[in-house]
């Protein structure tokens, strides 16, 4: 039987050909990989394996990597195996291969370069998607006062502070697949009231801008960690935990959230939230519409794949309007 080979080396160009060996129409960006496989103690058993993906499909080849990764630190966590796999989803080893081309390439693939040039730098009103029936139903600029999107709110220095904080603990937790509701698969939780200086400035920041003087936040900022192949069901949040608004953080990954209308589906809007973003989410936004973030394979927005990572989304929201009497 023959043994399989060993991955001895990756690397990559991205091109713009006028053709290619695989009859793709011309003038479109490719990325070219370069496999080399055999023994890494000899040269004669080496053979290089040539691959042209189109940008959409060198996405998809990468979100299975990152479920893969996913997939094996959960098996290593279960049966203590000492296989060398880093706890985050920026870099790949292997025990016996050497890729010293790749690690690189997979942790810029986890910053805005590796979305599609269409959705870098949308304006915000660009950021949601409209069905034609809600269009009907809704008038457009207010929706756009229901749910505010702010691209670019976190610098990258903002985002390791709150993930440095975060993170310690979360590693303890394991990526749960049930929900006490059926809302959400594959994630971890907590919650948090004390917070270090710096990160109390950022959160500050939030509340200053999603809710009035007059309305109290909750004490305790809520943070959720959606595994790479993780997601959230469509759902309302109960009015009895909490108040009209919603303002969450998008941290080490982009995705997409749908609002569908609970007495009307086909009244719906996709709503682009790119990493370090901000959304604020109320009145019928909150009330009115389920909101969901959409799994990997379906994770598009306009028509564009949203590569989706491993997300973590630091939440705040207001104390509950108190029962009129």
């Amino acid at each position: 039987m023959e043994s399989i080979p060993e991955l001895l080396g990756v690397d990559w160009q991205f091109l713009v050909t006028t053709g290619s060996s695989v009859g793709r129409v011309g003038n479109r960006p490719l990325v070219h990989l370069k496999l080399v496989l055999g023994k890494e103690d000899s040269e004669e058993s080496r053979k290089y394996v040539h691959l042209e993906l189109t940008v959409p499909e060198f996405y998809k080849l990468f979100a299975e990597f990152q479920k893969m990764k996913s997939t094996m630190d959960r098996k290593k966590e279960d049966m203590r195996s000492p296989l060398t796999l880093t706890k985050t989803c920026q870099r790949l080893r292997f025990s016996h291969v050497r890729c010293p081309f790749i690690s690189g390439h997979i942790q810029r693939l986890n910053h805005s370069a590796s979305l599609p040039l269409e959705l870098r730098d949308l304006p915000p009103e660009q950021h949601l998607k409209f069905s034609e029936a809600i269009c009907k139903a809704f008038s457009i600029k207010d929706f756009l006062n229901y749910m505010r999107i702010f691209p670019h709110f976190l610098s990258e220095e903002e985002e390791s502070s709150l993930m440095s904080e975060i993170e310690p603990y979360m590693k303890r937790l394991r990526y749960e697949f049930d929900h006490w509701d059926d809302a959400i698969h594959g994630f971890r939780e907590t919650e948090r009231k004390q917070w270090k200086s710096e990160n109390v400035k950022i959160l500050e920041k939030v509340k200053k801008l999603a809710f009035p003087p007059s309305v109290s936040p909750l004490q305790y900022t809520h943070i959720l960690d959606l595994a790479p192949e993780g997601y959230i069901k469509p759902h309302v949040d109960s009015i009895r935990f909490c108040g009209d608004t919603i303002a969450g953080l998008s941290l080490l990954s982009s995705s997409v959230m749908r609002l569908v209308r609970e007495k009307n589906e086909s009244e719906s809007v996709d709503v682009f939230l790119p990493r370090r973003s901000l959304y604020i989410m109320t009145g019928p936004a909150r009330y009115e519409f389920t909101h969901e973030i959409l799994k990997h394979e379906k994770s598009a927005f306009g028509g564009e794949p949203v590569p989706r990572a491993r997300r973590v989304s630091v939440i705040c929201r207001n104390e509950p309007t108190s029962p009129q009497t």
